[in-house]
């Protein structure tokens, strides 16, 4: 009903099974998993036909395919505590051919063929992608564009699961000052990160005031906070990729752009 809310194992299986409904040919599929001790990160791509009703609105039969991610954590058992599960219902939601918040989504994902990559960390390694990206958001809080731009490699990507297409360096260059005007008073709190060599990956909650129009939102003036994560690949002390996954669904409930479902 906001965009991210916490269920029970229970729940959780009641939703999977809603799911399955809606597309009976569903399939997970997981491309990338990062590990380090008691924490992991699993990068996955959903890829399905709609047969069935999903999110209030009958089938359609047309295929959809969207990425996401999940952060692991692991009780001393061995068996998942907690799962944060980050993908954009509106991505499918604008695949099926209905009317979604803030614009174009991604083009259907197709269904990965390449093996799983497992990445494990070795103990007392340095951890250079998670630094990265911890400056990452220091200087996005602080706005110092040139020193953000600085931490990219030339050929950097910048992958979100709720925009269209990727971004280049020049791209987020072009883009931050009109998102500053859009975005004040932010600041952005990480709750944990997995760490494996150059590669790793954080969580974080983003907090800001929208006091004009941006991403399809007009200027509401309310002060919102919504759940981001990013795995990212660094080289020669470069970001060279990031992987961001949110739900737009949660910045429009959020900065009061869309009500919550009841």
């Amino acid at each position: 009903p906001t965009g991210w809310t916490e269920v029970s194992p229970a729940e959780a299986n009641a939703r999977c099974k809603a799911m399955m409904k809606a597309f009976p040919d569903g399939k997970m599929t997981p491309r990338r998993l990062i590990s380090a001790g008691e924490r992991a990160v699993l990068e996955w791509t959903f890829t399905g036909t709609n047969k069935g009703q999903f999110m209030g609105e009958d089938a359609t039969d047309k295929p959809v395919g969207v990425v996401g991610a999940s952060f692991l954590l692991f009780g001393k058992d061995g068996k998942v505590k907690r799962e944060n599960r980050y993908m954009d219902l509106s991505a499918i939601q604008g695949q099926l051919g209905k009317m979604v918040r803030g614009g174009k989504v991604r083009p259907v994902e197709a269904t990965p063929t390449a093996p799983l990559e497992v990445v494990v960390a070795t103990r007392g390694e340095e951890p250079k992608s998670v630094s990265l990206l911890k400056k990452y958001y220091e200087l996005t809080q602080s706005r110092e564009h040139k020193a953000i731009a600085d931490l990219l490699a030339p050929d950097a990507v910048l992958s979100n699961n709720r925009e269209a297409k990727d971004m280049t360096k020049a791209d987020l260059v072009k883009l931050q000052p009109a998102a500053d005007r859009a975005f004040v008073d932010e600041g952005s709190v990480v709750k944990a990160c997995v760490n494996a060599g150059e590669l790793g990956a954080c969580e974080y909650e983003w907090t800001a005031t929208l006091k004009r129009p941006a991403m399809g939102m007009p200027a509401t003036g309310k002060t919102g906070t919504i759940h981001e994560a990013d795995v990212a690949q660094a080289k020669d002390g470069k970001l060279v990729r990031v992987n961001g996954y949110g739900s737009r669904l949660e910045w429009f409930i959020a900065f009061g752009a869309l009500k919550p479902a009841p």
